[in-house]
C-alpha cells in the first residue's frame, strides 16, 4: 500500500477528526516534503524534524516566527518563512489579537488576514508577503506527503483554488482547522466547501483537524 493511501486510511479510521498528528511520524521518510500553515512555534512539525524529511513552515507573526526559526535554526532540512498562506504572491495585512498587548508570543496563534475576525484588532496590524500556496506546491515538483492548515479564516480561499487549478492531487494529506465557529462570515462559505469536497469525492482533504 503506498504511504499517500496509508495516510487516507488512517484519517477514515478516526472518522477525519485528527488531534494529534504524532500519529503520522512512522510514515514519513527522508524523501518526503511536510508543509505546516501557520506554523506558529512549530509544535506540531517538531515530532518529524530528526527523520530529515523536507519540511516547510510558514508562520507571519513575527513573534512566533522568532521563535520556530531558533526551534530549528540546527536543521538544514527545515525551512521557515515569514510568510502568508494566500492565493496570490502579494502583500496584506496581519491583523493582531486583541489581547495581543498582554502577551505578543502567547497570542500569537489568533493574528489573521481578516479584518473582520472578532477578535483581533482593527488598529493594530503589520504589513506581511502573502505567497500563492497552489504555485508554491506544484513548484516543489513532488507530492506533498502532510500539510497542516490552521491560518485563522484564510483557509476556504485557498483550498478552493487547490481545488480549482487541482493542485490538491499533489497533496498526499491536508489538514484543515476552519474557523467558522470564531468567524460567522465563513459559516456559508465553509459549508460550501464541505459539500464541494462531497459532491467531487475529494477524501484528501480533512476539514475537521482540531
Amino acid at each position: 500500500m503506498k504511504i499517500v493511501n496509508k495516510i487516507r486510511n488512517i484519517s477514515r479510521s478516526e472518522n477525519n477528526k485528527v488531534s494529534d498528528l504524532k500519529a503520522y511520524v512512522e510514515l514519513i521518510k527522508s524523501e518526503d516534503i511536510i508543509i505546516d500553515c501557520g506554523a506558529n512555534v512549530g509544535n506540531i512539525i517538531y515530532p518529524f524534524a530528526d527523520i530529515g524529511c523536507r519540511i516547510y513552515a510558514f508562520e507571519p507573526n513575527p513573534y512566533a516566527y522568532q521563535k520556530l526559526q531558533n526551534k530549528f535554526k540546527k536543521y538544514d532540512h527545515i525551512y521557515c518563512i515569514p510568510k502568508a498562506i494566500s492565493t496570490v504572491n502579494s502583500t496584506a495585512r496581519l491583523y493582531f489579537h486583541e489581547n495581543s498587548n498582554n502577551d505578543e508570543y502567547y497570542w500569537s496563534t489568533g493574528s489573521s488576514l481578516l479584518k473582520y475576525k472578532n477578535n483581533v484588532m482593527k488598529n493594530k496590524y503589520i504589513s506581511v508577503e502573502t505567497i500563492n500556496f497552489s504555485e508554491f506546491i506544484k513548484s516543489l515538483n513532488q507530492t506533498v506527503k502532510i500539510i497542516k492548515m490552521d491560518i485563522e479564516g484564510a483557509e476556504i480561499d485557498v483550498i478552493n483554488q487547490l481545488i480549482n487549478d487541482e493542485t490538491y492531487k499533489l497533496i498526499g494529506q491536508l489538514f484543515v482547522e476552519t474557523h467558522e465557529k470564531k468567524i460567522p462570515e465563513l459559516v456559508t462559505k465553509t459549508n460550501l466547501l464541505r459539500k464541494r469536497l462531497k459532491d467531487l469525492k475529494i477524501d484528501n482533504i480533512n476539514l475537521n483537524w482540531v
